[in-house]
């Protein structure tokens, strides 16, 4: 088991063809509210080098994503519309997991999100993925440490362990459970 790092993802980033890239760009472009994705991702616009690459690696594992700022029914500027459309696909998708960047937690919106998806999806439905960068410690945010995580796991695939555990499930059984 393995946390990601930003350079892992950074070099993921690299690594992906073209294809791959514009593959995951299209079908997470479509995740609107009319189409059903099986997992909201919430995380910093901020860290757009690092949403790619992850978005990605979700297609090589057969997630759909939803992605709000893919999102053309979203308003432009954020807005109390933008709550409520928000609160709504967190709902719909069923689904919910957190790319814990030192930026998305430091965010207003991200623990916002994450407090939603545990009060109406439940915290079996709620997943981190702790994204490490050099010398980051996860004070101030220890409240992560509640739900399950992603990893890498000894098989190279996305694994989700539940709280200090050292065994889980794949990333698919995950989504269907």
């Amino acid at each position: 088991m393995a946390y990601l790092t930003e350079n892992e993802l950074r070099s993921k980033g690299l690594q992906a063809t073209a294809t791959q890239k514009t593959a995951a760009r299209s079908k997470f472009g479509t995740k609107t509210a009319s189409a059903k994705a099986s997992v909201f991702l919430s995380h910093s616009h901020d860290d757009a080098d690092l949403i790619e690459p992850f978005l990605v690696m979700l297609d090589k594992e057969g997630v759909q994503v939803y992605v709000d700022w893919k999102d053309p029914t979203m308003p432009k500027m954020t807005s109390p519309e933008t709550a409520t459309l928000l609160k709504n696909r967190i709902k719909l998708c069923g689904k919910f997991m957190l790319l814990a960047t030192e930026k998305a937690l430091g965010s207003k919106w991200v623990p916002w999100e994450l407090g939603i998806a545990d009060s109406q999806n439940g915290m079996n439905n709620v997943a981190v993925i702790p994204v490490q960068a050099a010398n980051r410690s996860w004070t101030g945010s220890e409240y992560v440490g509640i739900y399950s995580r992603v990893e890498t796991a000894t098989s190279g695939h996305l694994a989700v362990f539940p709280p200090n555990a050292t065994n889980g499930v794949t990333l698919a059984h995950w989504l269907v459970s």
